[in-house]
């Protein structure tokens, strides 16, 4: 399970779950910005340990991002529509099965 919390508009820290029978949470990322994080929410942390966000800017506009921490940079995947208010659901399993 994976966590946001952002102490201003250029700064995000992303905790972890790693324990949920005694809800033990590590901060595990933290991510700055030159530009404004008007609201990051992370959706999954990936194999290789990049962030996959939802990332809002200023209200208007919505993209899909890969954050990654060894180089700090994050790269648009897709924007989304400016009529998107819902929530992404991810899959994991197989299709072939």
């Amino acid at each position: 399970m994976v966590q946001t919390l952002q102490s201003s508009y250029t700064t995000a820290y992303i905790w972890l779950l790693v324990d949920s029978e005694t809800s033990m949470w590590v901060k595990g990322y933290t991510i700055q910005s030159p530009n404004s994080l008007y609201r990051v929410k992370a959706l999954e942390v990936l194999r290789d340990g990049r962030l996959l966000l939802l990332n809002t800017f200023e209200q208007s506009s919505v993209s899909l991002q890969l954050y990654d921490s060894n180089t700090g940079t994050r790269t648009n995947l897709m924007d989304m529509p400016k009529e998107f208010k819902g929530g992404i659901t991810l899959y994991t399993g197989s299709l072939l099965s």
